[in-house]
């Protein structure tokens, strides 16, 4: 069997291959959570570049960028004694390690361990998800408990934990939806991304109807799920759109 030889960046024989291989193809890619670059990405024209789902996967950089560009985002830190800090103020924290997705590895309270993050919690009343792409909203969902005697977990509100997310009777007024969709649109274009899913956490009064008190940024999904036919058809929409 013939070996196979492995590239290397030093090479220059690397570079070459690279050039031969793709400069001015023209290629679109829609890279769907992919947070490095292959090398054969010269010329390449992604949709999603992976340095920008890369900044998106991490909790930390999410929030420091968003900061930057005055996106209201969860208040977190990797340093313990900021967390300490806003225990001491009256703030329940929580604690996880950067990269995890889908509420895995949260664990409420200060946690001491090397390559932990520590999130201020935010008090919400409502959890919305907002689909983005191309800089406009191809959907609109917000997180509900199932209808059953079921008890699940209001803090952290993963399908793990029974959430599901729904289209219908959907708690906000046209206002605050639009506001809402603005700050998810802000948020992916902070992060360099084309598309992706805005998890926003929001605080409704209790007038009728229900307003937007506050709302921030929990994260922005790269590779989210597309198991609602409404969702699916929107994205494929959209995708196909953009590689005709």
């Amino acid at each position: 069997m013939m070996g196979l030889r492995k590239l290397d960046d030093s090479d220059p024989g690397t570079h070459t291959l690279r050039q031969r291989k793709m400069r001015g193809s023209g290629w679109t890619i829609i890279n769907y959570g992919t947070s490095y670059h292959p090398w054969w990405d010269l010329g390449v024209n992604w949709v999603n570049p992976p340095d920008s789902v890369a900044k998106a996967v991490s909790k930390l950089a999410t929030y420091n960028r968003l900061k930057e560009e005055e996106v209201k985002s969860v208040r977190i830190t990797d340093q313990i004694a900021v967390a300490q800090r806003w225990v001491g103020d009256g703030y329940r924290v929580l604690t996880r390690r950067d990269g995890l997705s889908q509420g895995r590895g949260i664990q409420e309270g200060i946690v001491e361990g090397p390559g932990l993050l520590y999130s201020r919690v935010f008090p919400k009343t409502h959890e919305y998800r907002v689909f983005v792409g191309g800089g406009t909203v191809l959907d609109f969902v917000e997180k509900k408990a199932p209808l059953s005697e079921v008890q699940v977990d209001r803090l952290i509100r993963s399908h793990d934990n029974g959430w599901v997310f729904a289209h219908g009777s959907l708690s906000v007024t046209p206002e605050d939806r639009a506001s809402l969709e603005d700050l998810a649109i802000r948020a992916t274009k902070a992060l360099g991304l084309t598309f992706g899913a805005v998890d926003i956490l929001a605080c409704l009064n209790r007038g009728t109807p229900r307003r937007v008190s506050n709302a921030v940024v929990c994260e922005v999904n790269t590779a989210p799920g597309l198991t609602s036919v409404t969702t699916f058809q929107k994205f494929h929409e959209y995708f196909s759109s953009i590689t005709k």
